[in-house]
């Protein structure tokens, strides 16, 4: 009897080491939207974001938000193009573009967006979660010359409204810059508050006061000298 005992009491340990699961790594679920979000707020300068959701993750500084708005009921209409023949009132929204491509679902999507009437202001205001920065406001502007002529003629412009040069916000000891495109002016991100501008155009610019978020574009008009 006693050495019946003595072989169960050997065999048992190795039943239990048997029925004992062994684990594996559980894979990370792909997302069900993978997109690449592409933002240019006005001068021809593209930002680029990697976004996905379900789960959340990517470069995109307002992932959280955009997911939200995409995961909606009806949030993938976001991406839908203006239906043809819709009819659009006729005023501008500003120079802004963005563009967003990838999957969902495993399925293709690209769209395009800009503010050129105001059925594409309100589909851009709608989305607008995919082309914000937390916290952040747009400033747009121009660094105007005058005057470039010594003498003004009847029909003629002894300005430049809007050229090439370096723009520089401070604020404390917080410093951003930006460029100024000839032609086009610039567009910069900043956090609201009271900020001094100025331009490095070659000549004598001025310092401006700015209150962000302002309203309307921005001019800094510089001097020539010439008289």
């Amino acid at each position: 009897m006693g050495g019946w005992i003595a072989i169960a009491s050997a065999i048992l340990p190795v039943a239990a080491c048997a029925a004992a699961p062994t684990s594996t790594p559980t894979a990370s679920p792909s997302p069900a939207i993978r997109l690449t979000v592409r933002v240019d707020i006005g001068v021809g300068v593209w930002k680029q974001w990697s976004l996905n959701c379900r789960p959340t993750g990517g470069t995109h500084p307002n992932r959280v938000a955009a997911c939200k708005s995409l995961t909606a009921p009806n949030g993938r209409s976001l991406l839908d193009p203006i239906p043809p023949h819709t009819m659009c009132t006729m005023i501008y929204g500003g120079p802004e573009r963005a563009t967003v491509i990838g999957t969902w679902n495993g399925k293709r999507v690209s769209a395009r967006f800009a503010r050129t009437n105001g059925c594409e202001i309100d589909r851009w205001e709608r989305a607008k979660a995919l082309f914000t920065v937390p916290g952040k406001v747009v400033v747009q502007g121009n660094v105007s010359l005058s005057p470039t002529c010594a003498v003004q003629h009847i029909g003629e412009t002894c300005e430049d409204p809007s050229v090439a040069a370096l723009v520089t916000f401070t604020r404390g000891t917080v410093t951003v810059r930006t460029r100024a495109v000839a032609g086009k002016g610039f567009a910069v991100r900043l956090d609201p508050g009271t900020w001094q501008a100025t331009a490095d155009a070659g000549m004598s610019c001025p310092v401006v006061a700015v209150a962000v978020p302002i309203t309307g574009p921005l001019v800094i008009a510089c001097d020539t000298g010439i008289r």
